[in-house]
């Protein structure tokens, strides 16, 4: 047999299979798309659950926050009858967290129709972010208006007095703290009124204080300025009258909601419930923090992603811990975590 033919027996026996290998890839190039498709499906399908479960946890929350005030008469007056418990701190941290995105979108809106850049207020906020998305930079308005409205909450007056002549006196001082049972009482008398009326019917109040302060302290005047054309606002509130406007009624109810919070925390016995917030480029702990985006899956030889600032704080009560919640530097897609774990040590 010469040489030719050996190479067309060859051919005759190798051909056939040849045939088989190809179909065999372009079998496994159409199962691999298939693959790549429902992963694609599987992530788009995991972010919408997660949003579902956000939102039926905000239900959940709200029932039984309608459930809870299971009403008995003391002293000619209603009031709950259970009392502070860590389910309903979650509650409030949801509701303050709510109240704290509507007001950050007001602010956010009227900045854009004044023509401010979002850009520069935010980098003036929390230096040098790499945010993953621009329209993530919304949550660095948030945390301003946390850490104003938030400010002092360790303080059984929030600050209220600190220069206040009124207080000048130890013993006056004093007098203005309040017991465990009180902050719980003013607590479930502010859930059930109106946030404007209060400030209007008596504008002198401790909650009508506290809305002036942190009125001034939030909004600064050139801001004001912008968005009104006059310093009406500020020189209302600085004359201790409460603006019958839409903008500082929308304002009035965040700080209703942050008001509440901080009543209710006071409220616990035995101790308060404790504050906690986590510094920036410290490492992502998902035992006491949440990300307010999504995060990509970390894999074992992943770098842990850095907090870059924190929008809401945490809090604990005795062995709950309420996650705070940050946002992280990298990794991340959208979507949102679930805010509370039980944990026995400390963050």
């Amino acid at each position: 047999i010469n040489e030719e033919d050996v190479v067309k027996t060859k051919t005759s026996v190798i051909s056939p299979y040849d045939w088989i290998m190809e179909s065999f890839r372009a079998e496994i190039q159409v199962k691999d798309r298939v693959i790549r498709d429902l992963k694609e499906t599987l992530g788009h399908t995991t972010i919408k659950r997660e949003k579902l479960e956000k939102k039926v946890k905000k239900l959940e929350q709200r029932l039984l926050s309608l459930r809870e005030p299971t009403f008995k008469i003391s002293d000619g007056r209603t009031s709950l009858a259970s009392g502070p418990s860590p389910q309903l701190l979650e509650s409030m941290v949801l509701e303050a967290s709510e109240a704290l995105k509507n007001f950050a979108k007001l602010l956010i809106s009227s900045m854009k129709r004044a023509h401010w850049s979002l850009e520069s207020a935010a980098n003036s906020i929390e230096p040098n972010i790499d945010y993953a998305r621009e329209t993530h930079k919304k949550f660095v308005f948030e945390s301003y208006i946390s850490k104003r409205m938030l400010n002092n909450f360790e303080s059984e007056d929030l600050g209220l007095h600190d220069d206040d002549d009124d207080y000048d006196d130890d013993d006056d001082k004093s007098s203005c703290y309040r017991s465990q049972e009180v902050c719980f009482k003013e607590f479930e008398e502010c859930r059930t009124r109106d946030p404007s009326e209060m400030v209007m019917a008596k504008p002198e109040c401790d909650f009508g204080k506290y809305c002036l302060k942190r009125f001034v302290e939030l909004i600064h005047p050139k801001m004001e300025e912008s968005f009104f054309g006059n310093l009406k606002h500020r020189e209302q509130v600085c004359s201790g009258i409460h603006p019958n406007t839409q903008f500082y009624q929308s304002f009035v109810e965040l700080a209703k909601s942050m008001w509440m919070l901080h009543k209710l925390a006071f409220s616990f016995q035995p101790g308060r419930a404790q504050i906690f917030e986590v510094k920036r480029d410290t490492d992502f702990s998902p035992l006491y923090m949440e990300s307010i985006v999504q995060m990509v899956s970390i894999g074992a030889t992943d770098a842990i992603p850095k907090v870059g600032f924190t929008v809401m704080p945490g809090f604990r009560v005795h062995n709950t811990i309420i996650k705070c919640q940050v946002y992280l530097t990298g990794r991340l897609t959208s979507g949102v975590t679930k805010p509370k774990i039980d944990v026995s040590e400390s963050p």
